[in-house]
């Protein structure tokens, strides 16, 4: 896993230097804002990309003596960051973008972009849409948060580069008067931005406060552990996530009469059917207790 994990993530890198480089020279001499802040967007790739590195190799690592659980919360933590590097730069973006497309609507000169910029940004949108499918897939089979928040970072700049090109052709083809369309549309990209690192930052501060798997996921898990044979009720039920890993803690009621061995083979059987259940690194931590003739309920 780490490994493939550090090549997707070190592929993204080599792209997205090619990109910031293309895009900031291309935007510079072609004139156009747009193109010039989609290139700082993808500057802050760089950033996200060593982030998920960072992620993808201290998540591998085994559980220790100072992270029993493991350290799936690097990759967690790693997707806040993420997300708050979105904000920042759809916030730089959303007031560099605005400021000038009102000056252009003030009747203030602005430059026309060139050519070479819309060429710039249709490139850039054919090896976003490709590093986002590649990051997607890997994300999925490596069950990993870092990479599959880098994806979503990816399929941003797939939109944004969209809105530049449709700005560029706007400022560009229809004369002196809508070349505020370019600024305007570096301030549009941002908005998209915004909403991903909204997402990202939301969801990762849930899980680094502990909050609980959702409603319909933990009434499977309790229905699922009922159905155990041997299990009378079941209790104390908590939930939560370390990284990819859900963590499972419970407290099941079985017959006071029976054996410790037998007690023990049917806790073993709720942990490995609530492993195939949410995956096979859930982490779940059993507490057995004697049924002295009431069911117990929480």
């Amino acid at each position: 896993m780490s490994a493939k994990g550090v090549r997707v993530s070190l592929t993204s890198m080599v792209v997205n230097v090619l990109l910031v480089t293309g895009k900031i020279t291309t935007g510079v001499l072609a004139r156009s804002q747009a193109l010039v802040a989609d290139g700082f967007h993808s500057l802050s790739d760089l950033s996200t990309d060593l982030v998920a590195l960072f992620a993808v190799t201290q998540a591998a690592k085994p559980a220790d003596d100072s992270h029993p659980y493991g350290h799936g919360k690097f990759e967690t933590f790693s997707a806040l960051v993420i997300g708050l590097i979105l904000l920042i730069s759809g916030i730089w973006m959303f007031y560099q973008g605005f400021l000038s497309a009102l000056r252009g609507m003030e009747g203030r000169a602005l430059p026309q972009p060139g050519l070479t910029a819309l060429a710039v940004a249709l490139l850039s949108m054919a090896a976003k849409e490709g590093l986002y499918r590649y990051s997607r897939l890997w994300a999925k089979r490596l069950r990993s948060k870092a990479l599959e928040a880098n994806a979503l970072h990816q399929r941003s700049d797939v939109l944004s580069s969209l809105a530049v090109f449709a700005g560029i052709c706007g400022a560009r083809f229809l004369g002196p008067g809508w070349r505020f369309l370019d600024p305007l549309t570096a301030g549009l990209v941002s908005l998209f931005i915004l909403h991903m690192g909204i997402r990202l930052a939301v969801s990762s501060t849930s899980e680094l406060l502990e909050t609980s798997l959702n409603r319909k996921l933990v009434a499977e898990i309790e229905k699922h552990v009922l159905q155990t044979p041997g299990v009378t009720g079941c209790h104390a039920l908590k939930t939560r996530h370390v990284g990819k890993a859900a963590v499972i803690d419970l407290h099941i009621v079985m017959d006071a009469g029976m054996s410790l061995a037998e007690a023990h083979a049917i806790a073993t059987r709720v942990e490995q059917g609530l492993r195939q259940l949410l995956g096979a690194d859930t982490i779940v931590n059993v507490h057995m207790e004697p049924d002295e003739g009431e069911r117990i309920r929480e």
